[in-house]
């Protein structure tokens, strides 16, 4: 049984042909730095966004000690120019996205869409059955992403005044 030690972060590489086709191979240190850098402000900024956090020095202390955690092991999903990136864990037969990030000039070409398919492929050959994630409440597209592609909502979370945080979301594969 795999104890969530594994974390996988994939970079997303785009050639301008066809989304859907991807491949994972390892990154270099650089690349990898890059990302972990990227991960933590932007994850900083979604906490303070959401009032998680009361400003971006707190947010960003927050972003670090969850975002790295457990160790992670790095894979790259190869092609001519990097896109963004996204992070999952796996315990036992279920598996956690962490995160999914495009860059904002590769939205809206179904990237997104490819890149969920990939993941869910990949923790299938790792023996996950149900897959988890937290999508925070004022990213409007990513929650309609993840819709689209069968996630549901499992649990919401709200301020002390009832608006929303985020949702837990989850999918069988």
């Amino acid at each position: 049984m795999i104890v969530k030690a594994l974390t996988c972060i994939l970079l997303l590489f785009y050639s301008g042909a066809c989304a859907a086709e991807v491949a994972l191979q390892m990154p270099l240190d650089t690349q990898k730095q890059a990302v972990e850098e990227h991960l933590i402000a932007f994850y900083a900024q979604e906490l303070f966004q959401a009032g998680v956090c009361p400003n971006l020095s707190s947010a960003r202390l927050q972003a670090e000690k969850e975002c790295f955690e457990y160790t992670p092991t790095i894979r790259l999903i190869a092609r001519e120019e990097i896109c963004g990136y996204l992070a999952y864990s796996i315990d036992g037969t279920e598996g956690f996205l962490d995160a999914l990030y495009l860059y904002p000039k590769y939205r809206g070409r179904g990237l997104g869409s490819a890149a969920l398919g990939c993941v869910e492929e990949e923790l299938k050959r790792c023996g996950v059955c149900d897959v988890q994630l937290y999508v925070f409440a004022h990213n409007c597209a990513a929650l309609k992403l993840y819709e689209r592609h069968g996630y549901h909502v499992l649990q919401s979370y709200n301020t002390q005044e009832g608006c929303a945080i985020g949702y837990s979301m989850g999918k069988m594969i």
